[in-house]
């Protein structure tokens, strides 16, 4: 006597499609084009881009606060995501929500990032306007406003 075999599914095609989903996915995390700095002239991208990699003009120094952020984290996100990704497997996270925590953390090790430059400190006229000595914080706009972006291809 033949026996039917029957196939069922406990959720294998769900996470299969969830995790190819990923393979072509991105995360973006900094500022975008468009978005503003509290001088309308400039976009916080400039801003930020200034910050980062500003031309050697013999008087204002570069802060570096991007690269820094990613580079001091890497070992962070690579640990972070195979935590998520096993979320992932277990059916307990969606891609999507895979993706917008490891933008999340990223925007958050950027505006740690902010709060920890020192060096080179400020001009003393500059500390003077200020009030304080944090070479990337005036307003807080630029470390408020860092934000992440999925893209899913």
């Amino acid at each position: 006597m033949a026996r039917k075999t029957r196939d069922k599914d406990k959720g294998m095609k769900k996470i299969l499609r969830e995790m190819n989903s990923l393979e072509n996915a991105s995360i973006d995390a900094g500022y975008f084009r468009g978005v503003q700095s509290d001088d309308p002239t400039i976009t916080l991208a400039e801003v930020a881009t200034f910050n980062e990699f500003r031309l050697r003009d013999g008087v204002t120094p570069t802060w570096p606060f991007m690269r820094p952020a990613f580079d001091k984290n890497i070992a962070k996100y690579k640990r972070v995501s195979k935590e998520l990704m096993l979320q992932l497997v277990g059916q307990r996270l969606g891609s999507l929500k895979v993706l917008r925590a490891i933008g999340a953390l990223m925007v958050s090790d950027i505006k740690q990032e902010i709060t920890n430059v020192r060096a080179p400190p400020n001009a003393p006229a500059t500390k003077d306007a200020k009030g304080f000595d944090n070479p990337l914080i005036e307003t807080g706009t630029m470390k408020n406003r860092a934000d992440f972006r999925v893209r899913l291809k």
